[in-house]
């Protein structure tokens, strides 16, 4: 897995999180841009960072998400939204690959980019609009067939959405220089957080 994050220029907090986990037959994803910029900024990210991780670290995901509600990447969901409540909120964008059935769940709020980048097109994930955690959404996941060497890739808006015209180039390069060619492309007025893997080579 590669990344890159990095805080606006002047700026010494980052509002930019990302969490990747290896859980029994599931791999987790996250990528988190706090309402804002600087120090609390940074604050409402690291809440969201923190409950993700506790509830990641309580919870078993088993090989389908059909199984009790507190085994679910949904529970993950709602006890983050819950605990981002009193705050101005977050973007946010939450993945569940499983590796064995070749499937990925996925649900977001806000404008968190999520690409599937396989070798005959570029799969743009949808989520919904709006801020997490401020106040209460419903959540739904969302599940796709993963094709063969499909490479997953993440990032907030400290980078503009990537051209159509782009999608091209990216299909042809592996994770590292994906990720070399977007911090290329960072101005740094924003906070900046990107992550690409390859789900099943």
């Amino acid at each position: 897995m590669h990344f890159f994050l990095e805080s606006k220029k002047g700026e010494l907090y980052c509002g930019d999180r990302y969490i990747v986990q290896k859980r029994n037959e599931g791999i987790f994803y996250a990528v988190i841009d706090a309402i804002g910029h600087g120090e609390k900024a940074s604050c409402i990210a690291d809440i969201a960072y923190t409950s993700v991780q506790k509830t990641l670290d309580k919870v078993l995901i088993e090989i389908t998400v059909q199984k009790t509600r507190d085994k679910t990447l949904i529970d993950i969901i709602e006890t983050c939204q819950s605990e981002l409540a009193k705050t101005r909120g977050v973007v946010i964008f939450f993945v569940l690959f499983l590796p064995k059935l070749n499937r990925l769940y996925y649900f977001g709020v806000g404008n968190i980019n999520c690409l599937l980048i396989t070798p005959s097109e570029v799969i743009k994930l949808r989520s919904t609009p709006g801020i997490f955690g401020n106040h209460a959404l419903p959540i739904s996941l969302t599940q796709i067939k993963v094709p063969k060497q499909t490479k997953l890739l993440m990032f907030t808006d400290g980078i503009e959405e990537i051209k159509t015209q782009n999608h091209p180039q990216l299909q042809l390069m592996n994770s590292r220089h994906i990720i070399s060619f977007l911090s290329q492309k960072w101005s740094g007025k924003d906070d900046i957080c990107c992550i690409c893997e390859s789900l099943n080579g």
